[in-house]
């Protein structure tokens, strides 16, 4: 069933033209001061009152 989106995504990971951009991106990233992803599996909201807590701001979450 799922078979054939896998065999994409292996194709995919496998094309060197992949595997170059990949590598490339992955040295940007390492060459960023800090964590790149703060936020996690926290939802906004869980993240927000936990930015608060620990950094003592004040943050507003607007909801659409």
């Amino acid at each position: 069933m799922h078979s054939d989106c896998w065999k994409a995504f292996v194709d995919q990971w496998c094309d060197p033209d992949w595997i170059r951009e990949h590598n490339e991106a992955r040295e940007r990233q390492l060459l960023m001061p800090g964590a790149p992803h703060h936020q996690g599996s926290c939802s906004l909201p869980e993240y927000a009152a936990r930015y608060v807590r620990l950094n003592h701001f004040f943050v507003i979450i607007f909801h659409a």
